[in-house]
């Protein structure tokens, strides 16, 4: 059996069902090219050029593509347009969101742009060049690499506690009303420290502010749990935070800060540290310093830690970088749709 992804992501197996599974007298077998979308949520752009063999139930009605007048490559992108899926939205019938259906016959009164053939290609041709960006080298199988030097490296290593690695810095500074301060805050999911802009006096009610240096190890109370540690960057040297924030040096005799880097920001130290998080709810629980600093964790050598220190922040930089860009590219492909058939429109 197969089903329809939402927002114009294609089909998907489904599994094999048995005849005496199903209550369905009837299913449809489906045919390479034909054009097929879900009843129940066609309203959210489960449509699709088939691209597999397979059933479906009476849920899924299939319609054979004049390929005389219509490319299937130009349809698999009309069909993903937000123009489109607007006007099915607005064709649903039925009680409560969930179990709204589109008919068959209010599919069929959908309007879509059709030039001749020879721009329908050329437009399919643009927008499929921008559709492959999105499927090439991912962020998550170069993190699928990190993870595995790392344990690889962790096998077998003596344990050390984070108390004997760092050094807390406790030397808050007391806040002014008529002093400006440049902030500093941290993102989740090991993607580092950024630039919060810049905080007046008289707009925060912390008495008291923690100033952070480049190399600092730095970690958000809240937001431990769910990887919101980093080493301070070079320009956000002398940075601000709020209380909430831990920092640290690093005894570089014992740690390699690099090695350091690509361990905190990795999923498993976020699992592992989210489990000491305590709070009454998930999204409250906070990583007390003193419970972070009596964990142990595994160490190799220095040399080796210096070896692969490099190695594993290339692979999360570059991890990072194709992460950046898939946001970016998923953003493009609609917005490019819409000025293609926009201007169709326009006509």
């Amino acid at each position: 059996m197969v089903g329809v992804l939402n927002k114009g992501r294609g089909l998907f197996t489904r599994g094999n069902v048995s005849g005496s599974d199903t209550n369905y007298e009837r299913l449809t077998r489906l045919r390479h090219g034909d054009l097929i979308f879900s009843k129940l949520f066609a309203w959210e752009g489960s449509v699709a050029v088939v691209d597999r063999a397979g059933w479906v139930s009476s849920e899924f009605p299939t319609y054979a593509i004049d390929a005389t007048r219509v490319d299937p490559a130009y349809l698999s992108h009309v069909i993903g347009w937000e123009g489109f899926v607007g006007q099915l939205a607005k064709a649903t019938s039925g009680l409560g969101q969930r179990r709204q259906r589109v008919a068959p016959e209010r599919f069929e009164s959908a309007i879509i742009p059709l030039p001749d053939l020879e721009s329908q290609r050329a437009i399919a041709t643009r927008l499929d060049r921008i559709a492959r960006a999105r499927r090439t080298a991912s962020s998550q199988h170069l993190s699928t690499i990190r993870s595995r030097l790392l344990l690889d490296s962790l096998a077998g290593a003596r344990e050390q506690r984070v108390d004997t690695l760092l050094e807390r810095r406790r030397q808050p500074i007391e806040v002014s009303e008529t002093q400006s301060y440049k902030m500093l805050g941290m993102r989740n999911r090991g993607r580092g420290a950024f630039d919060a802009g810049v905080l007046h006096g008289s707009e925060t009610k912390y008495p008291r502010l923690l100033r952070v240096l480049a190399g600092d190890l730095i970690y958000l109370k809240l937001g431990a749990w769910e990887g919101a540690f980093g080493i301070v960057p070079p320009e956000l040297d002398g940075r601000h935070t709020s209380p909430e924030f831990v920092s640290y040096d690093v005894d570089e005799d014992q740690i390699d800060r690099d090695f350091l880097e690509a361990m905190v920001t990795w999923d498993g130290f976020a699992f592992r540290v989210g489990g000491l998080s305590k709070g009454t709810n998930l999204r409250r629980r906070r990583l007390n310093p003193d419970v972070f600093e009596s964990l142990s964790i595994p160490l190799p050598t220095l040399e080796r830690q210096r070896e692969l220190g490099p190695t594993l922040l290339q692979l999360r930089r570059a991890g990072a970088q194709i992460a950046r860009r898939d946001e970016l590219t998923h953003a493009l492909l609609p917005a490019a749709r819409n000025e293609e058939f926009g201007k169709l429109l326009v006509r």
